[in-house]
């Protein structure tokens, strides 16, 4: 099983559909151009209708859509209608040229004044391709009206790239329905997010529903809820809700994909907000094909006690289920594996502080074998209560220090009282 999961559906809708124009009288005025291979127009009201059948291509701007059967209503005073056999080339209007194999329609958005604005609507079915620069997107149905800038897409998919520190990660979204309803709002329902680019994703991430406004330049704010990670369509974490915005304020703050010869394709993702002014929390939700799912709890606060003596601290927590072997085909004692680490400091008067160490591993080879940079190059994993007061050149401990994982090689000290002085002169200077 093949694991590179991204997920950023707000990253989606900014690049595919807030880029409307700011000028829509620079819109207007270009033309709409419509090729297909069968035409048939007829004034309905103040509308002209225009259907066309058969390799259908619309052009409006940097606005591409291809389709096998689309609908264009447009104003009934400013429809003129040229035909030619290829695309592009020269316009040649003629209204008793017969009709060829391949026609053209183009649509001149005319205005009777700069303050009016004219109508002009798509709906496109089987096999929509929409095309915005080097944005793509696939879906069955879609209606869109240039002069509110709403519209509707069902059973959309969209594939982009997302760019996380020098990874460029393919996304993969799909979603029943889309609802635009400006320029700066839009609603998703049921949407997919995975890198996998199958039909039917081995893992993806769900949610039952998708609000996003993009606001310029205040940044993005989405909210979705009900949202469940799967593999193989088997839910494995659930989040109610994910409220935030673009920056330090969406939950998604780390993601990163890959490939690695002893975890095979692996997915690292972290999740987190701020616990008001006392901390932040970061979950880490990780996969690798060749070892499982993974993930932990890490918290990282800091603040004053009642009494007004500052603390701060860490708890690190990480958990697997393992279902493969170390490096070199090392047998594991037992599939479950994980760590759970505690530090915290803490300040009282009289320039006297306080430090606890609390480091569990399941067993010796977890830490190298996850976190080898901070086995290798960090503090040694230790369990131990110290306690010390410095003052001008005098200097008291307290320490204990214990081993809690019994395959460390680790130098255990019962409680032990020290007192140090250094550079205390023989013969008072005074004299």
């Amino acid at each position: 099983m093949s694991i590179r999961f991204g997920i950023l559906a707000w990253l989606f809708f900014f690049v595919c559909f807030a880029q409307i124009p700011k000028n829509l009288q620079e819109a207007e005025e270009q033309p709409v151009i419509i090729k297909g291979v069968q035409f048939e127009s007829r004034p309905r009201g103040d509308f002209q209708v225009t259907f066309v059948n058969g390799d259908v291509y619309i052009q409006h701007g940097d606005f591409n859509l291809y389709c096998d059967r689309a609908v264009v209503w447009t104003q009934l005073d400013t429809f003129e209608k040229t035909t030619e056999s290829q695309f592009p080339g020269i316009k040649k209007k003629s209204k008793e040229e017969p009709p060829k194999a391949t026609q053209k329609e183009e649509l001149p958005l005319k205005q009777e004044d700069e303050n009016s604005n004219t109508y002009f609507e798509v709906y496109a079915e089987g096999g929509v391709s929409l095309i915005r620069g080097s944005e793509h997107f696939d879906a069955e149905q879609l209606i869109f009206n240039f002069q509110t800038n709403q519209g509707i897409i069902l059973d959309g998919v969209t594939r982009l790239i997302y760019r996380s520190g020098n990874q460029d990660i393919p996304l993969h979204i799909r979603a029943e329905e889309i609802r635009i309803y400006s320029r700066e709002k839009f609603f998703l329902t049921h949407p997919k997010i995975s890198t996998c680019s199958f039909g039917l994703p081995h893992y993806d991430f769900r949610a039952k529903e998708m609000e996003l406004i993009s606001r310029q330049p205040a940044g993005i704010q989405m909210y979705s809820s009900e949202n469940t990670f799967h593999v193989l369509d088997i839910p494995l974490f659930y989040l109610p809700t994910i409220y935030g915005g673009s920056g330090s304020h969406f939950p998604l703050k780390k993601i990163r994909v890959g490939r690695d010869s002893g975890f095979g394709y692996f997915l690292y993702t972290d999740w987190g907000q701020n616990i008001g002014k006392w901390g932040d929390w970061i979950l880490e939700l990780d996969a690798r094909s060749k070892r499982g799912l993974a993930t932990g709890l890490d918290i990282k606060y800091s603040d004053t006690d009642p009494w007004g003596n500052r603390y701060k601290g860490l708890i690190d927590t990480y958990y697997l289920h393992d279902e493969g072997e170390d490096f070199e085909n090392v047998h594991l004692k037992h599939p479950d594996r994980g760590r759970a680490k505690w530090d915290h400091r803490h300040y009282f008067p009289f320039q006297i502080r306080a430090d606890i160490e609390i480091s569990y591993l399941s067993d010796d080879n977890f830490l190298n074998e996850y976190f080898e940079k901070e086995a290798k190059e960090e503090k040694e994993q230790e369990t131990l209560f110290y306690l010390r007061r410095l003052y001008d050149n005098h200097g008291m401990t307290f320490l204990s220090k214990w081993r809690l994982n019994d395959f460390q090689n680790a130098t255990e000290k019962l409680p032990e009282v020290s007192y140090h002085l250094v550079g205390e002169p023989v013969v008072d200077e005074k004299d």
